[in-house]
């Protein structure tokens, strides 16, 4: 059962106040030997919070909403409405509002509790969207960015995930990088780390890229066939020209003979 919830039912009295280590100018509030909330010095004073005061359930309201927690819960909550976020994602943003650790916690339990943050639901929506963009390994890596616990991941993954799609998105990638490219060692080279870069497996990368290195292997065979025709050419031209030089040797040869006869 919360905290909360546990010292409302009870008896509420004012059982310890404590320093809080990150900012001296604020105490924490103990009701029952329960963490109850985080104020202000001068909150302190204006609700006479002191050891041994019994309080009602309406004072306890009004000690918590002077702790500003329902204005960072409303805040979070917009900040949850505006995209999907996870519950690490939730904790930092409060934390950026100078909330305290105890606050903060409080806030998350609230939001889990109404379901305003779910990790599971979270983590296979993020799969979904994403899987027919993104390889697995990039899903993976950027959900646990986000804070999933790696089972949540794998599970997600596992239940959404298919390896034929993924097969044809990294084709799909593969064609777009290489459209317009040559299929030399290099540009091959450049797709294998291109497709690795979008989170794709080990083995489908080497699989997608291979295809690709078979069309460089088959444009080498070509390139030696258009060497070897080249070199052909070559020697057939220097071949007319010898043959050509022979011929005006033999026509000169043949004039001259003709020349000398008509002049005896």
């Amino acid at each position: 059962m919360d905290i909360l919830q546990d010292v409302l039912d009870s008896t509420s009295k004012i059982t310890s106040l404590e320093v809080q280590k990150s900012n001296k100018e604020r105490l924490n509030v103990y009701v029952n030997n329960e963490f109850f909330c985080g104020i202000s010095l001068d909150d302190v004073i204006r609700y006479n919070i002191v050891v041994g005061r019994e309080l009602t359930d309406s004072e306890l309201s009004n000690l918590l909403a002077s702790t500003g927690e329902n204005d960072l819960y409303i805040k979070a909550l917009g900040y949850i409405l505006r995209s999907p976020r996870t519950e690490r994602e939730i904790t930092q943003y409060l934390y950026k509002k100078d909330a305290s650790p105890e606050t903060v916690a409080r806030v998350i339990a609230r939001l889990r509790t109404m379901n305003y943050i779910n990790d599971e639901a979270y983590a296979k929506m993020f799969t979904e969207q994403k899987s027919g963009k993104l390889g697995v390994g990039s899903i993976r890596n950027k959900l646990f960015s986000r804070g999933i616990n790696k089972e949540l991941i794998e599970q997600s993954i596992e239940e959404i995930v298919e390896e034929e799609s993924q097969e044809e998105l990294c084709n799909r990638v593969a064609e777009k990088y290489m459209r317009n490219k040559g299929r030399d060692a290099k540009t091959v080279q450049k797709l294998y780390r291109h497709l690795a870069s979008k989170g794709f497996d080990y083995e489908l990368v080497s699989s997608v890229a291979d295809e690709y290195k078979k069309q460089q292997e088959l444009d080498i065979d070509k390139l030696d066939r258009y060497q070897t025709k080249w070199q052909e050419l070559r020697k057939a031209k220097e071949e007319a020209r010898t043959r050509k030089k022979e011929l005006k040797q033999e026509l000169k040869k043949l004039r001259d003979d003709i020349l000398g006869t008509e002049g005896r």
